[in-house]
């Protein structure tokens, strides 16, 4: 039958690996740093399968778009209308508006197989953590659908013209796509993870395997076996070893398991193979049939029971939700996916997709028009959960992105016009410059901001994901230095947040920051670690807005945040006792005897996200700098 290809056990077992891999990198997993790479080995099944079938079509003259795009709708959007259909209904009871409205907003671009570039757009730090979109996962969908979009049409055009340019056309393309990922990775650019054109070549790679089916028609049974357990292999190490935070990726990193699917598959073209038999067994064959609808089912799952849960779910009630997913992904994939796979062949799918594309494109626009159905709210409800807006208004013009470096000279000055205090860190000092300046307004002081995305005041600093901060660093310190006007410098960085593995590392670069500092004369105040929050604060305050009592005992426990902050409490205060640092410690002032609240009723909301304290938390730790910074403003 046409667009159907004969059964293969081995793809069957790669898919049971990719959703597998996945499910349990999301589950949280210990060991299987790279578990989301099983992505990346669905997107090469995917180019393999669906290359194969429409050079199957064209080789036979049976080619149809409007055949092809019928049989993508039948096998992907009737499972993907119920799990939609089911993330709006808990939506409706769980999420805040605020979360309510990005669901309306991304399950119409899911559904529009656009939420890749719905979550590109949006990749920054204004919004709950992407943990908590319930349907985030949904952005491979839409990669590859609008790599399908474009394909079939190039693959035609190629094969009626250029049939013998076919495998150079396809290693060009991936070469051009390789490149933009890796050029968008050193870049920290999202694109370079959600968008197709950085994404094409893993497609294309299983692409070219099925441009290829000789590629090993020489290679014998024990060369096939070898290479079918290479690949394996390959995609082990990934998923044991890959690390998104230390590598960049996808990029040419990524190549280790597509590389690792491509000989797997190119193996086991014409035989069976070692590797192959391997991953035949029944358990793999039940999760690789059940594979499209785990992943659909998985996020939502764990996602919802986040919201539920108020913040992160451990390791044992995350594995039982999983095996609830199984549960959920085996009804589906019986009673909806195999239905409409193959059967009701008069359905007439094309218009039934498109009306109900627009059903939830409607649907979802209507919630987010409406603010999440924020009619749900009261008044009070609105008030806290407009604290997710309560941040530097001056963010966009003096908190400085990354990428490339920025000059002293065109960091800003707040507050009054003559700055001799300044805030230097990550992005955790934002709110904090603009409130200190805003009380130095009254005495007539100003207060200048040098603060930088992930990129804390510790000189020697690296990451992958912010390579230029070593060299943002060197202009910062330079210029504070040099410039005889500030008097007085105040360094703060959510220190715990740069690698527990790298500790002796970045005490040892605050360490010289400040000591570089002093040297020119500068008074240095050193900001301990700010306690964050398990949970979007405006969020979960909104929840609460009626009960006044559940507003103030909303937040984490004081044990809890200490021993997360423990080391790095030490850290500030060693560095205070062999420097002249003064320490501000943010602990005992946001902090009661058994809670550091998300709420302060003389404040307000004190965060507008996880982790970065709002102006009124800043208002609250201000109040606490404020007398360090009084001597040398008077002084002046």
């Amino acid at each position: 039958m046409s667009g159907f290809l004969p059964f293969r056990s081995d793809i069957q077992g790669l898919r049971a690996i990719a959703v597998l891999s996945v499910v349990a990198y999301h589950a949280g997993a210990t060991g299987l740093k790279g578990g989301f790479v099983g992505v990346d080995i669905f997107f090469v099944i995917s180019g393999f399968l669906i290359t194969k079938i429409l050079l199957k079509e064209n080789a036979a003259g049976t080619y149809s778009l409007t055949g092809f795009y019928q049989r993508r709708l039948r096998r992907l959007m009737p499972a993907l209308i119920v799990v939609l259909t089911a993330s709006l209904i808990a939506g409706m009871f769980l999420l805040s508006a605020g979360d309510m409205r990005k669901l309306g907003i991304t399950s119409a671009a899911t559904m529009l197989f656009s939420s890749n570039v719905i979550f590109y757009l949006t990749s920054d730090y204004f919004g709950s953590a992407a943990e908590y979109h319930p349907l985030l996962h949904t952005w491979s969908l839409a990669v590859e659908e609008q790599f399908y979009i474009v394909f079939p049409l190039f693959l035609a055009l190629v094969w009626k013209r250029w049939r013998s340019m076919l495998v150079p056309a396809l290693l060009v393309l991936v070469a051009l796509s390789l490149a933009a990922s890796v050029v968008g990775g050193m870049m920290s650019q999202p694109w370079s993870f959600y968008l197709p054109f950085s994404r094409a070549y893993e497609l294309l790679l299983g692409a070219l395997v099925a441009a290829r089916p000789d590629l090993l028609s020489r290679v014998g049974q024990a060369g096939r076996n070898a290479l079918s357990l290479l690949g394996l292999a390959l995609i082990g190490v990934s998923l044991l070893l890959i690390d998104a935070e230390t590598m960049l990726f996808p990029g040419y990193i990524a190549l280790a398991p597509c590389i690792g699917t491509v000989l797997v598959i190119a193996a086991g073209q014409s035989t069976e193979t070692l590797g192959g038999k391997l991953i035949s067994g029944p358990p793999f064959l039940f999760f690789g049939n059940l594979s499209y609808s785990l992943y659909l089912w998985h996020w939502p799952v764990l996602v919802f029971a986040k919201h539920y849960n108020n913040g992160p779910l451990t390791l044992g009630t995350a594995s039982i939700l999983m095996v609830g997913a199984v549960a959920l992904a085996w009804l589906t994939y019986v009673g909806v996916e195999k239905r409409f796979i193959r059967g009701f062949p008069s359905l007439p799918v094309l218009r039934l997709g498109v009306a109900t594309i627009a059903c939830f494109a409607a649907v979802g626009g209507l919630i987010a028009v409406t603010g999440g159905l924020e009619q749900r709210f009261s008044a009070q409800a609105h008030e806290l959960a407009n604290a997710d807006r309560d941040f530097n208004p001056e963010r966009k013009r003096c908190h400085f992105g990354g990428g490339t470096v920025r000059s002293y000279q065109s960091s800003c000055v707040l507050g009054g016009a003559g700055a001799s205090v300044a805030v230097w860190g990550d992005s955790h000092g934002a709110e904090l410059a603009y409130t200190l300046g805003d009380q130095l307004a009254a005495r007539g002081a100003g207060i200048r901001e040098i603060t930088t995305s992930a990129c804390p005041p510790v000189m020697g600093y690296y990451s992958i994901k912010r390579p230029n901060c070593a060299e943002q660093n060197i202009a910062s310190l330079e210029g504070l230095t040099a410039d005889p006007a500030i008097r007085t410098v105040i360094m703060v960085a959510a220190l715990e947040g740069y690698g527990a593995d790298r500790q002796d590392m970045i005490e040892s670069g605050l360490k010289q920051s400040v000591q570089a500092l002093e040297v020119a004369g500068k008074k240095v105040i050193l900001i301990g670690p700010i306690p964050n929050q398990d949970y979007d604060p405006p969020a979960a305050l909104s929840l609460r807005a009626d009960n006044v009592e559940a507003l103030s005992s909303w937040g984490r426990s004081r044990d809890d945040v200490e021993l997360h902050l423990r080391n790095y409490r030490v850290m500030v205060s060693e560095i205070s006792a062999t420097t002249g640092a003064t320490v501000v410690d943010p602990v005992p002032v946001l902090c009661n005897t058994d809670l550091c609240p998300g709420y302060d009723p003389n404040f307000g909301v004190l965060y507008f996200n996880q982790s970065h304290l709002s102006i009124a938390g800043a208002r609250k730790l201000s109040a606490a700098i404020i007398p360090q910074l009084l001597p040398a403003l008077e002084a002046n």
